[in-house]
């Protein structure tokens, strides 16, 4: 006894074997493709945060020593490398130690633009991550293809 609530018109056949082989790997493939997409746009999206602050901050330390430099303020520079400014020392804290005077004059005078110095990780990390969902997906359908050959229908 049937209650008329059977789609219409579809009369499906049962699976092979191997299309089941096929389609269960393809399942596979396409999780684990998804897992290396997110991980990978996840990783790249820190790290081009991470440029950005480390840029932001190598402009603040070199804006400090040209300030020093053009007020013609001490700064001790390191025992191994006179041409070296020691950015401790000096009182231009920031996560760099050491600077050379010419790196100070170059990017104490250009500030880093906010969004030019995130977009090229995020940019090349999408593509490899795009890159391995797809060849991840790719091997496990391509194991699933080889096994399916090898079920008994």
């Amino acid at each position: 006894m049937t209650n008329g609530l059977q789609p219409y018109g579809r009369q499906s056949a049962p699976l092979t074997g191997g299309a089941r082989f096929i389609r269960g790997f393809k399942r596979i493939g396409l999780a684990v493709g998804g897992l290396i997409l997110l991980t990978g746009l996840g990783t790249s999206f820190f790290i081009a945060i991470d440029a950005q602050r480390n840029a932001e901050n190598r402009y603040g330390q070199a804006s400090c020593v040209v300030g020093k430099i053009q007020r013609n303020e001490p700064s001790k520079t390191l025992t191994y490398d006179a041409s070296s400014v020691d950015l401790i020392s000096s009182g231009c804290m920031g996560s760099r130690f050491s600077m050379s005077i010419n790196d100070a004059r170059t990017y104490g005078t250009q500030m880093p633009a906010p969004m030019e110095m995130m977009i090229e990780p995020i940019y090349f990390g999408a593509l490899l991550s795009v890159g391995g969902a797809t060849l991840a997906f790719a091997f496990f359908w391509l194991v699933g293809w080889l096994c399916a050959g090898f079920t008994k229908d």
